[in-house]
């Protein structure tokens, strides 16, 4: 969650914003958004559309920093369980992934 409230941290400076700013946008607590930029909570499907909406950018990657998937991704891998895993594993050089194996750590994350 870190890279995630990093990332909106950076789009809230970036349009001029402070915490309160988007709290009320969004109807919630300025401690909440404080909580998501710091990484500690988890933020629902629908808060991150409404943030993706408060900064003008697409909810795509910020749905994914978040722990979800966007819609037409999700639909994609229930269309296609075999064939987009092991898509997404020759585009990215992942082949030596095992079904059980965590997921790899980035720099800076939990």
């Amino acid at each position: 969650m870190i890279q995630f409230g990093q990332h909106i941290r950076a789009a809230r400076l970036a349009c001029g914003l402070i915490q309160a700013d988007v709290a009320k946008r969004l109807r919630v607590s300025k401690g909440y958004i404080s909580r998501l930029e710091g990484g500690k909570a988890r933020p629902a499907e629908s808060t991150v559309r409404h943030l993706a909406k408060v900064y003008a950018t697409d909810p795509s990657s910020l749905l994914i920093l978040a722990g979800h998937l966007p819609r037409d991704v999700r639909e994609i891998l229930w269309q296609h369980p075999t064939e987009a895993p092991a898509v997404l594993r020759k585009t990215f050089r992942r082949d030596d992934y095992e079904e059980n194996d965590p997921p790899p750590t980035r720099k800076g994350s939990r």
